[in-house]
Formats: structure tokens, C-alpha cells, sequence
């Protein structure tokens, strides 16, 4: 009988023993949540606008924003060009860095350019090339030599020189860069897919890897009898302003020989077109670097044959390449 009446006594003093310990741990807890201690340090990290402005899209819409830019059949700007070629041999890389030279190019659909550089001391034209389809033109007016041949040969080979030049600029190169193709959608060998590629950098103050830029990337197949899919090319789209950011190029054997960089983007006649252009040829060992401004573009100006015809005075020796 005295244990069963002792019982309650015991039940209220636990109760107040957890009681008085619940508190002292929340009392705890707020002490250490706070901030004002020893134990908390608060560090706040911006947002960069390119993540806080980030836009969604569909499949639809990126094959849309790359095939944008096929309404443009026309395309004139002058430039100023930064040239870096890169040579390997015995083992050690030669760098050579020639200075910004400016120039203009003009564009045609499907396939002509006419692209002048000139010197950028003197300011006279340098070396002019035309290109229509396969076939180029290369005027070196400091040489008085206009060679001829074909985009698509590998090396050039002359019998009319001791040493065959090395020209490893090519007008398609440049073609591809400023006006990307678009996608053939409709093509039943072509395959597409899209998925979200996020740029992080690691903060200074936190050690933590933060996102700094939102991008979606689209990548472009062709499928072949084996089922074996072959990589074309790879569109990287800001998500911020929703414009193409990167390109890459491939070659048969699944090699990148085209990695474009676009940037500062702005909107012209309701098209995005990069003030900035950085196209590596890996393969063929070299970069180039455009700059352009806003007034230098002109969209779908009217331009006739003749504009695309190299003509040098009389006394030009012509080399034609195998």
C-alpha cells in the first residue's frame, strides 16, 4: 500500500527533473543558434544575376533559338582580329601572337565569304580571301600572289613552289563561327537532346563551390545503319539571356575540331549576335579572336556576285594548289 502511494510522488519529481532539463537544452540551443557567442560565423555570398535570372526551355525552343539564326542570309561587319597559331615539334610548343589587325568580311548564304584583313600599322588591305563553295581565293597583296584551290584538302601542294605555304585560316571556318547552322529536325538521320550544365567556382571566403552561370547544353547526332550515334556538334545556351554561349565542331572521327566561345551578346534587328568571337582550331593549330561593335553589323544587306569575285591588278602571279 505505501508503494502504490509513493508512486505519484516519484511521477511529479521526473517530471520536473525533465522538465528543468528541456529547458536548459533549449536555452542552450538559442545560445548557440543566436550568433552572438563564439560558435556561429555568418557569411553571405551574392547571387550572380546570370543564376537569378536563369530562364527555362524547352527541347522546342533551343532547337528554335540555334535555327534563328537561319533567317539571316546576308551578314557585312568589320572586326578587329587577335591571330595565335601554335606549333608542336620535337617535343616543345612555338606560340606566335601577331597583333590585332583590323578588317571587314561579307556573308552569303549557303557558302560565300569575302573576308580582308589589313595591316594594322598601315591600314591597307593585307590579305583578302574569297571563298564559294569548295573553291578559295587567297590575294597576299604584300607578295603579289594569289593562291587558288580547295576548302576541303587537307594539305596544299604546288608545283610552282620550292616550299608549300601553310595556310591554315579558311574561310568555312570563320562562316561557321559568326553564323552557326542550324539543325536539320526534320532530317530522320539527325538525334538531339538537351540537359542543364551548371558553371560553379569555388569561393574565396567559404572554400565552396558556388554557381556562378546557368546553361542548358543541346547536342546534335547523327545516327548511322549500326545504331552508333556520331557527335556533330554541341550548342551550349545561356540560360540568362537564352543565346548561344559555346559551339563545338566535330570531324568524322569524333575529334573537336571547331570550339567557339561567344560573348557580350546583344540584340540587333531581333537577333542575338556576339560582340565578342573566340574560335580554337585545335587541329589545325590556331585561334582566332573577333571584336566587333554594335553599329559594325548590318543584317541582310543586298549583295550581288561581283561582290564575291577576287579581281588583283594585272602582274599578280597565280599559284594554283593541288
Amino acid at each position: 500500500m505505501r508503494q502504490i502511494l509513493n508512486l505519484p510522488l516519484l511521477t511529479v519529481k521526473w517530471m520536473w527533473t525533465l522538465r528543468i532539463s528541456g529547458m536548459v537544452f533549449l536555452f542552450s540551443v538559442s545560445i548557440i543558434g543566436s550568433g552572438c557567442g563564439l560558435f556561429v560565423k555568418k557569411t553571405k555570398i551574392a547571387v550572380p544575376k546570370e543564376v537569378l535570372q536563369a530562364k527555362n526551355a524547352t527541347l522546342e525552343e533551343l532547337l528554335r533559338i540555334v535555327n534563328r539564326n537561319d533567317e539571316i542570309q546576308t551578314l557585312r561587319s568589320r572586326f578587329k582580329l587577335k591571330y595565335l597559331s601554335e606549333k608542336n615539334e620535337n617535343g616543345l610548343i612555338e606560340l606566335k601572337k601577331y597583333p590585332r589587325a583590323p578588317g571587314y568580311f561579307l556573308l552569303r548564304r549557303p557558302d560565300s565569304i569575302y573576308l580582308v584583313i589589313s595591316n594594322p600599322v598601315l591600314k591597307k588591305s593585307m590579305i583578302s580571301i574569297v571563298s564559294v563553295g569548295d573553291d578559295f581565293s587567297v590575294w597576299r597583296h604584300d607578295e603579289s600572289i594569289l593562291y587558288k584551290g580547295k576548302n576541303s584538302s587537307r594539305e596544299l601542294i604546288s608545283d610552282d613552289l620550292e616550299e608549300n605555304p601553310n595556310i591554315r585560316i579558311r574561310a568555312p571556318h570563320i562562316w561557321d563561327a559568326v553564323l552557326p547552322k542550324g539543325i536539320p529536325i526534320h532530317d530522320p538521320e539527325i538525334r538531339y537532346s538537351k540537359e542543364e550544365d551548371d558553371v560553379t567556382e569555388k569561393d574565396d571566403v567559404t572554400e565552396k563551390d558556388i554557381v556562378v552561370a546557368k546553361n542548358y547544353v543541346l547536342y546534335v547526332y547523327r545516327s548511322t545503319a549500326s545504331s552508333l550515334l556520331h557527335p556533330l556538334r554541341k550548342f551550349w545556351i545561356e540560360r540568362s539571356g537564352l543565346t548561344i554561349s559555346r559551339q563545338q565542331a566535330y570531324n568524322e572521327e569524333g575529334r573537336v575540331e571547331s570550339d567557339i566561345y561567344y560573348s557580350e551578346a546583344i540584340k540587333k534587328e531581333g537577333f542575338a549576335l556576339p560582340l565578342k568571337i573566340r574560335i580554337e582550331r585545335p587541329l589545325d593549330g590556331y585561334t582566332l579572336e573577333l571584336e566587333f561593335k554594335v553599329e559594325d553589323w548590318q543584317i541582310n544587306p543586298d549583295f550581288k556576285d561581283i561582290d564575291f569575285e577576287l579581281k588583283p591588278p594585272s602582274g599578280v602571279k597565280v599559284i594554283h594548289f593541288k
